[in-house]
């Protein structure tokens, strides 16, 4: 089953309200769109995006910490956690970030760790 462009859209746009957030717009776009791809059913896609949207606003928040990024990716920080919150479930999603200030972050990128290929390679400069 595929997700409606609609719904994708209205994500595209929820993700793009979330006062303290700096992506670029394309890279929003790509990545919800990766996310309909793996979650292909509306139920799990939306579960996966109110996860995504939590994970942010608790990074502008500065409630949760996250793990420093090495080598090429010196400088940016990846946040682990949940598609579904539920006990035992892997930590399979992740947002690839800088703290800009107090209140602000800047996002390379977000998705699943593996799927549709590993996260770290598929947000490297080309």
């Amino acid at each position: 089953m595929a997700i409606s462009d609609e719904l994708i859209l209205e994500w595209i746009d929820r993700v793009s309200e979330i006062n303290g957030l700096q992506m670029d717009p394309e890279a929003l776009a790509d990545d919800v769109v990766l996310m309909a791809l793996i979650f292909n059913v509306d139920s799990t896609f939306v579960q996966g995006m109110n996860s995504v949207v939590r994970a942010i606003t608790q990074l502008i928040d500065g409630v949760v910490s996250a793990s420093q990024l090495e080598q090429n990716d010196s400088g940016w920080d990846s946040y682990h956690f949940q598609s579904q919150r539920v006990q035992g479930h892997r930590a399979d999603l992740r947002v690839v970030f800088q703290n800009v200030d107090h209140h602000t972050v800047r996002i390379k990128g977000f998705g699943h760790r593996h799927l549709p290929s590993d996260i770290y390679k598929r947000l490297k400069p080309r």
